[in-house]
């Protein structure tokens, strides 16, 4: 279940009424919707079909792909112990 607060005279903020997380943001219009990636339980079932305020992106953002990686494992080996208390839900 979600809330909807008008955050500005162009739009609403929704939330989770039960724990308060942002979800999205719809417009005053409701034509569109963004939103917040972060919270989908499966984020990478869902193509991009473009960006907004880019205008506030960080420069560097543009070449992260272009850089060295590694996994969580590999660049902590004590994170395969790890206890994650972040999620609203944990008992």
């Amino acid at each position: 279940m979600s809330d909807k607060f008008q955050s500005s005279s162009i739009g609403y903020h929704l939330f989770c009424s039960n724990c308060g997380i942002p979800l999205a943001l719809l417009p005053v219009d409701q034509t569109t919707i963004e939103i917040t990636i972060s919270n989908l339980d499966h984020p990478a079932e869902l193509l991009p079909m473009n960006q907004t305020d880019i205008e506030s992106q960080i420069s560097w953002t543009k070449s992260l792909s272009e850089l060295s990686a590694k996994t969580t494992v590999e660049s902590d080996s004590n994170s395969i112990n790890i206890i994650n208390y972040q999620h609203s839900d944990h008992d």
